[in-house]
């Protein structure tokens, strides 16, 4: 069971899966360069969504890479937003 709390409509919580941080990346995929990392529960705001590549994650499969407001992109699969799909639109 997991309890992330109140978050805003725009927002989501990194969900590492069991680990410590995960890789923020300068375009909607793997492909891109890491330009930074999250830490594991770090509440982050999405400003817009698009599809790259696919990851897993604990709810299972996804495309969806959300771009947070500065700049970078997280997959979707390693944040918890409570909805499967984009919480703020597509980019």
């Amino acid at each position: 069971l997991y309890n992330y709390g109140a978050l805003g409509f725009n927002q989501g919580i990194v969900d590492a899966n069991g680990g410590g941080y995960v890789n923020k990346r300068s375009g909607p995929g793997s492909g891109y360069a890491i330009v930074g990392s999250v830490v594991d529960g770090t509440t982050v705001t999405v400003a817009c969504s698009a599809n790259g590549t696919t990851h897993s994650g604990r709810w299972g499969a996804t495309s969806l890479w959300n771009r947070l407001t500065d700049g970078t992109w997280v997959t979707d699969a390693f944040m918890w937003t409570g909805l499967a799909g984009p919480v703020n639109g597509y980019c």
